[in-house]
């Protein structure tokens, strides 16, 4: 947009979000009914994948990520690492 604000509608997901974290580049995503994290790009609006823990998620409800991990804070499983 022209203010430099990113708008990607939830619409796009499957799920309804419950937090989001960003690398600087893209945006990570994570939702209570949602089992992985989806990455978005910002500059595209548009969700390019997602990350599929060895442990499956299953309330995640927080996320954070660093250039070689994302972490999830999940009700069920505690403190998930995902590498990247």
């Amino acid at each position: 947009t022209a203010n430099g604000n990113v708008r990607v509608p939830i619409t796009d997901l499957p799920y309804e979000p419950t937090n989001i974290a960003t690398d600087g580049t893209l945006l990570f995503v994570v939702g209570l009914s949602n089992a992985t994290v989806d990455i978005i790009d910002p500059g595209a609006g548009a969700v390019m994948g997602s990350l599929s823990p060895s442990l499956p998620l299953s309330a995640p409800i927080g996320v954070a990520a660093s250039p070689t991990f994302v972490a999830v804070a999940d009700r069920a499983n505690g403190l998930v690492l995902i590498p990247r």
